[in-house]
C-alpha cells in the first residue's frame, strides 16, 4: 500500500509534465500493478499538444506494465540489451500481412507471451499443447532451460510463428522455432525461411542453390511424380493400400487437394519408406532423392534458428495412444492422454528412451549453458557450516536432534539441499557431522564431513 500510495503521488503531481518510473513493480502486488498502469493512461500523452496531459518512461522487468491494445503501443516498446544500443520496432518494419496478423493476435497477447521482451532467447511454438508437452519434456529430462534465458512460448499458429520471428529480428532477439514439417512448404513461415539471408548463405556454404524456393519447388515435384504412379496401382501389403486409397481420395479433386497429396506422401516416406521403395522399385531413386536433400534443407534451416520435425507433427511422436499418422484427430484428447503419461514418469532416462527420436532435436533448439551447482551449493554450506559450528560453541547443539531443531542452526531451510546423515560431539566440544547433499539439486550425490576445525578453505567438492 505504501508503494502504490507513492507512485500514485507522484503520477497525480500536476508540477511535472515528464516522469520516468525506474521498476514500478517492486513491491507492487500484480494487481496494483495492472492498476497503476491504467491511471498512467488516463493522462498519458503529449503534454505539449495536450493540456494536462504527461510524457511517461517506464522501466520495467515486469510483463504487468508491457500493456500492448494496438501496434502504435508495439511501437513504444524498447528493448533493451546487454552492451548495445535498445531496440524497437518502427512502423515500416511491418507489411500489411503482419499488421494484420498482430491486430488479430493482440487480444490474446498476455503476460506469457510477453516473456519474448526479457527473454534473449524464446522459443516460439505454434499451440499451447505444443508448449506444455515440450516445456514438460525438458522439465523431465532436466534441462533447465531459464538457466540459458529461454522460455517456450505458443503464439496459435504458422502465420503468427512468422510474425513473432519477424518482429523478434527487428529487436535483435535471438529466437528459436519449432514446428511441424508442414512449414517448410507453404505459408508465411516459409516465406521467411526463402528470405533469411543466413539461411541462404548456409544453402551455397553447402554447395546448394541459394533460391531456397527454388529447391523447395524441387523436392515438392518429386512428391507429386510418386503420388501420381502410387495412384495408379494397387496392393495387398496394408499399409501400402491405406497409402493409395488416401491418394485415390484425394485426387478425385487434385488441384484442390495437392498439398494434402505431397502431405501424405512425405509422411508415407518417413513411415514406410523401404515398403514403398519396394512397392515401385522405378521410383526408388526419387524416393532415395527426396529423403537425402529434405533432411539437407532442413539442417541448413537451422542456421536461421528455425527447427522444423521433419517427419511430421508433434503429434506423431506421441506413445500414450495410436495415432494414425495420416490423418490426426482430436488432438486435445491425445494431448491429455500424452501429459497424464509423461507426468507419470519420473525417470529421466524412461523419458529418454520412449522420446529418442524428438527429443534431439527439441533439445538442440535450445541454446546450452551448463550450471556448475556444486560451485554455487558450496557456498551455501560453508555458510551452514560457521552456523553449525557456532550453536556448537554455545552448547545449543549437541546431538542430531538439537541440530535439526536449533533455531540458529535452521535446518529445515537447508535441508532442500542437504541432509544430516551423523553427527557426534564429544565432552571436550569438539564434533564430527556428515552430510548428504541432495542429487536433486546437485544432479550428484555428494558426501562432506566436517568437524569444529573445518575452514572454508575445506570445504571442497571432487
Amino acid at each position: 500500500m505504501k508503494e502504490i500510495i507513492s507512485l500514485l503521488t507522484f503520477l497525480y503531481d500536476d508540477s511535472n509534465d515528464c516522469l520516468i518510473f525506474d521498476e514500478p513493480e517492486l513491491h507492487l502486488h500484480p494487481q496494483f500493478q495492472s492498476f497503476f498502469l491504467k491511471e498512467i493512461r488516463k493522462i498519458a500523452g503529449d503534454p505539449k499538444s495536450e493540456n494536462g496531459k504527461k510524457l511517461f518512461f517506464i522501466i520495467t522487468h515486469s510483463p504487468y506494465f508491457i500493456d500492448i491494445r494496438n501496434l502504435d503501443d508495439l511501437q513504444h516498446i524498447l528493448v533493451c540489451h546487454n552492451h548495445q544500443m535498445p531496440t524497437y520496432i518502427k512502423s515500416e518494419d511491418l507489411d500489411e500481412q503482419d499488421k494484420y496478423v498482430l491486430k488479430k493476435f493482440l487480444p490474446r497477447f498476455n503476460t506469457h507471451h510477453k516473456q519474448l521482451f526479457f527473454s534473449p532467447n524464446p522459443v516460439f511454438v505454434e499451440g499451447y499443447t505444443d508448449q506444455q508437452i515440450i516445456t514438460l519434456l525438458f522439465e523431465k529430462i532436466g534441462l533447465n532451460i531459464a538457466a540459458s534465458g529461454s522460455s517456450v512460448i505458443d503464439v496459435g499458429g504458422k502465420e503468427e510463428l512468422a510474425v513473432f520471428y519477424k518482429l523478434c529480428c527487428k529487436l535483435d532477439i535471438k529466437c528459436r522455432i519449432i514446428t511441424d514439417y508442414d512449414a517448410f512448404y507453404r505459408g508465411r513461415l516459409r516465406d521467411t525461411i526463402c528470405g533469411c539471408n543466413q539461411i541462404q548463405q548456409t544453402f551455397i556454404s553447402n554447395a546448394l542453390d541459394c533460391d531456397v524456393a527454388k529447391n523447395i519447388g524441387e523436392l515438392e515435384k518429386l512428391l507429386t511424380n510418386i503420388a501420381d504412379e502410387l495412384v495408379t496401382m494397387s496392393s495387398t501389403d496394408s499399409d501400402i493400400s491405406i497409402l493409395i486409397e488416401k491418394l485415390v481420395e484425394l485426387n478425385k479433386e487434385k488441384d484442390k487437394n495437392k498439398n494434402k497429396i505431397r502431405d501424405v506422401v512425405h509422411l508415407s516416406l518417413y513411415k514406410i519408406k523401404d515398403k514403398i521403395i519396394k512397392f515401385i522399385p522405378q521410383k526408388e531413386n526419387d524416393i532415395k532423392s527426396f529423403i537425402f536433400k529434405h533432411q539437407k534443407y532442413i539442417n541448413c534451416i537451422k542456421s536461421g534458428n528455425i527447427y522444423i520435425i521433419p517427419n511430421g507433427e508433434l503429434e506423431h511422436f506421441f506413445i500414450a495412444s495410436k495415432v494414425d499418422y495420416l490423418n490426426i484427430t482430436q488432438k486435445d484428447k491425445l494431448f491429455e492422454a500424452e501429459r497424464d503419461l509423461i507426468m507419470g514418469i519420473d525417470d529421466a532416462e524412461q523419458i529418454k528412451m520412449e522420446y529418442n527420436e524428438l527429443l534431439p532435436l527439441l533439445t538442440e533448439s535450445i541454446p546450452h549453458i551448463n550450471v556448475d551447482m556444486l560451485k554455487h551449493i558450496r557456498f551455501t554450506i560453508m555458510d551452514w557450516v560457521q552456523k553449525v559450528q557456532n550453536a556448537v560453541e554455545r552448547r545449543e547443539v549437541t546431538d542430531s536432534s538439537t541440530l535439526k531443531y536449533n533455531a540458529r542452526v535452521n535446518y529445515a531451510l537447508y535441508s532442500q539441499i542437504i541432509e544430516c546423515e551423523g553427527f557426534s560431539m564429544q565432552e571436550n566440544g569438539s564434533f564430527n557431522c556428515t552430510i548428504l547433499i541432495k542429487k536433486g539439486i546437485a544432479g550428484v550425490e555428494k558426501r562432506f564431513s566436517f568437524t569444529d576445525k573445518t575452514t572454508t578453505q575445506d570445504i571442497k567438492f571432487e
